[in-house]
């Protein structure tokens, strides 16, 4: 775009046309996307007044997008952080993470580029180094939990039980080692009275 000398401009129509045209220009310019703007500002001359307001104009835009982002990682991190207790998946938690650095970065004004490449950075580095490690450590939770609400179990001696050692007991078609203070023959009935190990501690039901 070509704008008119605004020396030539002021000679012609004098200090008061000179002000009308600033307006108008600066009129059409608010309309225009911030990203325009930013791209073509090098281009643009523009009486020095015109100049001031013309930045002006960028900078309230921009406040006004950094703004927008700092909701934006707000709220994308309490969607993510529900998704999570929702469906328990180990990807959404991730995302949520990922959020807090973009939302601080949004919160101190920087660059909505370095917020994006932050998160997806974040998003990248979380998603391979620790949920195969999270899963891992979940899966051993869950197996222990299972074994642990056998106490109380019963079952029947598939093989002779003493002090000495160590037999076997059925339960639940399942076949466990098993020791006892005291002798308990095959056949007998015997419950579960705690986990050691791969054993189960167990004691004779007595008829």
């Amino acid at each position: 775009m070509i704008f008119p000398n605004p020396i030539s401009i002021k000679s012609r129509f004098g200090h008061h046309t000179v002000a009308s045209q600033i307006k108008r220009l600066l009129k059409k310019f608010r309309n225009c996307l911030v990203s325009i703007l930013t791209r073509n500002q090098r281009n643009i001359k523009l009486p020095g007044r015109a100049k001031i307001n013309f930045w002006w104009l960028i900078w309230r835009r921009k406040s006004n997008m950094l703004e927008y982002m700092v909701w934006f990682w707000l709220g994308l991190f309490v969607i993510a952080f529900v998704l999570e207790i929702f469906t328990a998946d180990m990807i959404s938690i991730w995302f949520a993470i990922a959020a807090i650095p973009s939302f601080i970065i949004a919160l101190a004004g920087g660059d909505i580029i370095f917020q994006s490449v932050s998160f997806v950075v974040f998003t990248l580095v979380l998603l391979l180094l620790t949920r195969p490690v999270v899963k891992k450590y979940l899966k051993t939770n869950e197996i222990k939990t299972n074994v642990d609400a056998m106490v109380g179990m019963t079952g029947k001696v598939i093989k002779e039980i003493t002090p000495n050692d160590t037999g076997r007991i059925l339960i639940r078609a399942l076949d466990w080692a098993a020791v006892s203070k005291e002798v308990i023959t095959v056949g007998e009935m015997a419950r579960v009275l705690d986990v050691e190990g791969n054993k189960l501690i167990v004691e004779k039901i007595e008829k």
